[in-house]
């Protein structure tokens, strides 16, 4: 009995950590509550047309309540976790399908079953980051009970994938905007010193930052991020030229 019991809490918090750490990747994201994006949109719009369903949604799972980056069909942009499907969805890892909301004993009485928009299919396909967080689910809802065919099933779970991809896009944006901020001030502040006689003999490694800063926006303009990402090393690689410089100047 006493080891049932330690195994058992052994198991909850677990699962509690586990939520913890999920919830910290989706903030990550500093996806929740934004406007609206075209490339989600798209995924929506794709997934009801594959899965011939007139309501298809990006949802997102906080602690208490699940949150549409995106859709089709319905006018909420949230509703509470307690009776939403994609509470169940992200527990598994494969698409969970519900044929018969009505005949389902999880769903039988939701709200949303026995009320608008008397939801009766339901298929989620979790959003599985790079680190094994399930962030939320895209889903697929009809009015009528059915079932999707295999490949239907195929092509849900692969459109999920792809919202997680541009999940990673969109933060990988955000921080190399973040760091090309940075480095513009940090180019600002050295242009300012520019004309003290001593730093003279650097003029060649500031010659070279302004022209890798400009390299960095056009390649976070144009979305391509391998030349970011060498641009960021170069540049950090010439700012660490420039400190030295300088410290072997004031010594």
């Amino acid at each position: 009995m006493s080891s049932l019991f330690t195994d058992r809490t052994s198991i909850l918090c677990s699962s509690i950590n586990y939520e913890e750490q999920r919830l910290q990747a989706l903030e990550q994201y500093n996806i929740l509550y934004t406007a609206a994006e075209e490339e989600f949109d798209v995924l929506v719009a794709l997934a009801s047309t594959i899965c011939d369903t007139p309501i298809s949604l990006i949802s997102l799972i906080t602690h208490d309540r699940q949150w549409f980056k995106a859709g089709i069909g319905l006018e909420i942009e949230e509703t509470p976790l307690s009776v939403s499907f994609c509470q169940y969805a992200i527990k598994h890892d494969e698409v969970l399908e519900v044929p018969d909301a009505l005949s389902d004993i999880r769903f039988y009485q939701n709200p949303f079953v026995v009320g608008e928009p008397k939801i009766r299919f339901y298929a989620g396909a979790p959003l599985v980051n790079k680190d094994g967080f399930k962030l939320g689910t895209l889903c697929v809802v009809d009015l009528i009970p059915k079932e999707l065919t295999e490949k239907q099933r195929l092509a849900l779970a692969t459109l999920a994938e792809q919202v997680v991809a541009h999940l990673e896009l969109r933060r990988m944006k955000e921080q190399l905007e973040l760091e090309k901020q940075q480095l513009v001030k940090a180019w600002n502040l050295l242009q300012q010193v520019h004309q003290m006689p001593y730093l003279s003999g650097l003029k060649s490694s500031l010659s070279t930052v302004h022209y890798l800063t400009n390299k960095l926006e056009t390649a976070v303009l144009t979305q391509n991020l391998p030349a970011a990402a060498n641009c960021l090393r170069s540049l950090k690689a010439q700012l660490q030229n420039l400190e030295t410089g300088l410290d072997h100047k004031g010594s």
